[in-house]
C-alpha cells in the first residue's frame, strides 16, 4: 500500500510539474470520450448504448 501511495506522489508530482510549465495534459475523461466516440465512428461500439456502458457492434469480431 505504501508503495502504491508513493508511486501516485511521483505521479501527481509531475503532473503539477507539467501543468506549471505550460505544457497541455490530457484529460483522462476526455480521452476516454473521444476513444468511445471514435470506436463507434469505426463500427466497434453500438450507437445509443447507454452511458457508462460500452456495448460491441454487432458486426465487430
Amino acid at each position: 500500500m505504501a508503495d502504491q501511495e508513493a508511486q501516485l506522489r511521483v505521479i501527481a508530482k509531475a503532473v503539477d510539474q507539467l501543468e506549471k510549465s505550460g505544457v497541455p495534459v490530457p484529460d483522462p475523461l476526455n480521452t476516454a470520450k473521444r476513444e468511445r466516440f471514435q470506436m463507434t465512428q469505426d463500427g466497434l461500439l453500438r450507437r445509443g448504448s447507454p452511458r457508462g456502458i460500452w456495448e460491441l457492434a454487432e458486426n465487430s469480431q
